[in-house]
């Protein structure tokens, strides 16, 4: 039996040929989904609440970086804690906002 690599990698080709006009028409796109499908309820929700976290967390380092260069004791970090509070708390209203803005044009469009 002689091994023949041109076989392998023409088979290879033809396969990889028709893995991609599969995923070009969008019927089989695989795993993940086509590239223009709206994000999940679940995945908008850990998103927001994950950009609600960082902004307090991001508020309470900068409070306690400032507190320890200014030698103030909890002054800046109460400062800090309360702006990325209000900060993230912003962040997810406006999501929302948009997120309701799309599901009503969406809602208009079907009318």
């Amino acid at each position: 039996m002689s091994y023949d690599k041109n076989d392998d990698l023409a088979t290879l080709d033809d396969r990889l040929k028709k893995a991609r006009s599969v995923s070009q028409d969008g019927t089989n796109a695989g795993s993940g989904g086509t590239d223009n499908a709206p994000p999940s309820a679940a995945g908008r929700a850990w998103k927001m609440g994950i950009e609600l976290v960082i902004a307090v967390v991001l508020g309470l380092v900068l409070g306690k970086a400032i507190d320890d260069w200014l030698g103030t004791t909890p002054a800046a970090l109460l400062v800090g804690l309360m702006i990325g509070f209000i900060a993230g708390i912003r962040n997810v209203i406006r999501q929302a906002n948009a997120m309701q803005k799309a599901i009503e044009e969406e809602q208009s469009k079907d009318n």
